[in-house]
């Protein structure tokens, strides 16, 4: 339950890290166990929906708490749950809805799906369609493509990130952002220079590219 009073919201969620779910949900972004001793969130806050991370926003400005941000995925390098100072996770992991417009050739992922997720929702719809995103199934979109993304289609398409048409973000004042709404060098920004760095991502607008309905992949082996 999420609770529009930042002092309500931190007073119903202040022993989540004493309770299961919290351990749960910490283990499972953490693919890396050099990390499991490291520091981790005061609290873990996972929205069901996207009016519900604005109070978190406000929770940690009232607070003066670090907000920091996982998607669906891993985070091997630990971003996402580790601070010098206390903080908050802010789980992204239930909004994962992905909307896919054949005519147009395009799509609008929420930032909790994985790419696993996006590639099966996309071959359902069309084999001839795909987008060039990595390998790693497992890894959140959101992630991925505001880090740039390096993929395995990159020299015909370049990278996730350049497949990008449209955003939808969450300013630190809680206002949602479009591409038109906001400064073009924020969507400049984001896609490269991460994902928490300049506002909180919520969804991709993102172009599909063309594949053959039957690919051949082979591996070179040196002795």
């Amino acid at each position: 339950m999420v609770h529009r009073n930042p002092e309500t919201f931190a007073y119903m969620f202040k022993r989540t890290p004493n309770t299961q779910t919290y351990s749960s949900i910490l283990e499972y972004a953490q693919k890396n166990p050099r990390w499991l001793n490291s520091s981790h969130p005061l609290l873990i806050l996972s929205p069901r929906k996207q009016s519900e991370i604005k109070p978190v926003i406000l929770f940690g400005k009232k607070l003066g708490l670090q907000i920091k941000i996982k998607s669906g995925g891993h985070d091997y390098e630990g971003i996402a749950f580790r601070y010098k100072t206390p903080f908050v996770m802010l789980d992204l992991i239930n909004p994962d809805d992905i909307k896919i417009d054949l005519k147009e050739e395009t799509l609008w992922v929420q930032a909790g799906a994985t790419l696993g997720q996006l590639y099966y929702a996309i071959a359902k719809k069309r084999k001839v369609h795909g987008f060039a995103g990595a390998v790693c199934f497992s890894i959140g979109t959101r992630g991925i493509i505001s880090g740039g993304g390096i993929v395995t289609m990159m020299r015909k398409y370049g990278l996730a990130a350049d497949n990008v048409i449209d955003t939808r973000v969450m300013d630190v004042s809680g206002k949602i952002l479009d591409r038109k709404k906001r400064k073009e060098d924020l969507f400049w920004a984001i896609r490269g220079g991460g994902g928490a760095s300049f506002s909180v991502i919520l969804a991709w607008k993102l172009k599909h590219v063309r594949v053959p309905e039957k690919v051949t992949s082979f591996t070179v082996t040196r002795g």
